[in-house]
C-alpha cells in the first residue's frame, strides 16, 4: 500500500479570451463575463457588480489607450477561481503602450478607471511594461459553486 501526497489545489474555474482590443469586444466580454461569474459563484449582487465594473474598466482602457494610433491589437482578459483560497483573480493585459495621461484635458467624468479598480478590488497592480500593460485585480472571499451546494 502506498501513500501519495495530496496535490495542492488549483483553480477549478476559468474564463479566458483573446481579442481585438476593441469597443465591440468589451461589450461582447462584459456581457459574458458577467454571465459567467452569476453561474458560477455565490457573490451577492453587489460584489458581482463590482468585479464585473472593474473588470470592464481594465479591458475599455486597453480598447480606447493601448493602441491609440497604431491600427490595433489584442487584449486577453483571464480569470481564474482558486476555492481553496476563495480568491478570484484577473489579468488583463494589452501589448500596447502606455501613455501618460493629461490631467489637464480630462474632463470631470474621465480618467478614475484605475483608481475605481483599486477600490472596488482586494488587490490591484498595474504593470506597465515595455510591449504592454498588464492589470492584475485579486477578489477575495468569493463562494464558489461548492458554497451553494451546502
Amino acid at each position: 500500500m502506498s501513500i501519495t501526497e495530496p496535490q495542492a489545489p488549483t483553480a477549478q474555474l476559468g474564463f479566458h479570451r483573446v481579442g481585438a482590443a476593441a469597443p465591440a469586444t468589451v461589450v461582447a466580454w462584459r456581457s459574458e463575463f458577467a454571465t459567467w461569474l452569476h453561474r458560477q459563484l455565490d457573490l451577492d449582487d453587489e460584489r458581482r457588480s463590482d468585479v464585473v465594473l472593474a473588470v470592464d474598466e481594465a479591458l475599455s482602457n486597453a480598447a480606447e489607450f493601448a493602441y491609440a494610433g497604431t491600427g490595433g491589437g489584442d487584449v486577453t482578459l483571464s480569470v481564474s477561481y482558486t476555492p481553496c483560497d476563495s480568491r478570484l483573480d484577473i489579468e488583463v493585459a494589452d501589448g500596447g503602450e502606455w501613455r501618460e495621461s493629461d490631467a489637464t484635458a480630462q474632463s470631470l467624468s474621465r480618467g478614475r478607471g484605475l483608481m475605481l479598480m483599486r477600490a472596488l478590488s482586494d488587490y490591484f497592480t498595474l504593470d506597465r511594461r515595455t510591449g504592454g500593460t498588464r492589470v492584475l485585480m485579486s477578489f477575495e472571499g468569493c463562494r464558489g459553486p461548492e458554497a451553494r451546494s451546502g
